[in-house]
């Protein structure tokens, strides 16, 4: 048994989840380019 809107909640969580990836991806970026300009300085 499966509840009607389970495929609107299922979008919403997998947007929800790539919402939160990109931001880990941010976060690295902006951590590795402050360790990289660290270390060329």
């Amino acid at each position: 048994y499966f509840p009607e809107n389970l495929g609107d909640y299922s979008k919403e969580q997998g947007e929800r989840f790539h919402q939160d990836i990109q931001e880990m991806e941010h976060r690295y970026q902006v951590r590795w380019d402050v360790n990289m300009k660290a270390e060329f300085c």
